[in-house]
């Protein structure tokens, strides 16, 4: 048998009901305010005082790396604290336009398409910009790899092919062995898509990513160089035949995630496959000028394995510039090897793209 409350602490219930609904009304209305003060924007509101009569926003955009405001309830004001990045100055930034096309297999892929400010968007020299991972995804913010290239005059497509993580476990397993194949396959329709839009001057096109994105960016450089113009390859992998496994995400099936998605290679048959779509066997196919670029202490891939493929360069006379940092990783962290970074991006890129 269920036993009714008293009748006053139904009474009471009802009341807090009817105060929290217009609480929340109240908050609904303040938030809306405060969001239509920032149309173009990202907001975060956050860090209230106690009687939430004051407030700290937070906002960011593809053009925006970040800004704080305090907000007072009671005045119905907001005003400004400071700029994550003070030095940017977003009115001058690109936006990210998000951008959907059919894979040749018939798959639809997402991404982004970033044209340089004040540029009519046409025939442009562009970047295509894989991320890393592969199981990471792109998002729509701000991206100071891309906005740099977007100040410079290049349009930049980055593409969240298949195996990108957050468009559920179907679009994951179309990856599993496809590494080199049809993932490769969906940067280069991304490619192919701009141009029948009219973005793109193919005369003038690089591809430039980082760890996987720079395995991708060598792999067109051995399988496809007739599509781009220069390579640029940092932190990359380029022999997917050997495996490391520490430190590796062990799947249920007892195995690591690595061979169900990337193929086993003590298994013949992937080990073929893995050989036939790494970039360190096929060197002698490299057409265009490559930057190849790591960090001694890179802990996620072998030194050994960066040194390997600029010997291939070298054994078979491609042109290259390899440069290493002693005190860098996987991805450089300190402020001077940026700033060199960036500097050696925008001489190479200067000197093979119009």
């Amino acid at each position: 048998m269920i036993r009714r409350p008293p009748r006053s602490t139904l009474d009471r219930s009802s009341a807090a009901s009817d105060v929290y609904k217009r609480q929340d009304e109240d908050l609904e209305q303040v938030y809306a305010t405060i969001e239509a003060s920032f149309p173009n924007d990202q907001v975060s509101i956050g860090g209230w005082t106690e009687d939430e009569d004051k407030a700290i926003i937070t906002t960011w955009s593809d053009t925006n790396p970040g800004e704080m405001y305090y907000y007072d309830r009671n005045k119905g004001t907001i005003a400004f604290i400071a700029k994550s990045r003070p030095w940017i100055n977003k009115d001058e930034m690109s936006p990210m336009l998000p951008i959907s096309f059919t894979a040749r297999d018939g798959l639809v892929v997402n991404g982004y398409l970033t044209v340089p400010k004040n540029s009519d968007g046409k025939n442009l020299p562009l970047i295509v910009n894989p991320h890393g991972g592969p199981n990471a995804r792109d998002y729509w913010g701000y991206n100071p790899e891309v906005q740099f290239y977007a100040t410079r005059g290049y349009g930049v497509i980055q593409i969240d092919y298949r195996g990108t993580t957050g468009y559920g476990r179907k679009e994951m397993m179309l990856a599993n062995h496809e590494m080199g194949k049809s993932m490769q396959e969906d940067k280069y329709d991304a490619l192919f898509w701009a141009n029948e839009q009219g973005y793109v001057d193919m005369n003038n096109v690089c591809i430039s990513g980082a760890s996987y994105g720079g395995y991708a960016a060598m792999q067109a450089a051995t399988k496809s160089p007739e599509i781009f113009k220069c390579i640029i390859a940092y932190v990359g992998v380029y022999d997917l035949t050997s495996s490391d496994l520490r430190g590796l995400q062990w799947s249920e099936l007892s195995q690591p995630m690595e061979y169900i998605e990337k193929g086993n290679p003590r298994d013949p048959e992937d080990y073929k496959n893995l050989y036939e779509n790494s970039p360190l066997f096929f060197a002698e196919n490299v057409e265009d000028p490559v930057l190849i670029i790591t960090g001694r202490r890179d802990s996620q891939v072998r030194f050994q394995e960066t040194v390997d493929m600029v010997n291939e360069l070298k054994k078979y006379g491609k042109e290259h510039k390899y440069i290493i940092k002693g005190e860098e990783g996987h991805g450089f962290r300190r402020e001077t090897a940026r700033l060199e970074l960036f500097e050696d991006y925008e001489k190479f890129l200067a000197e093979h793209l119009n």
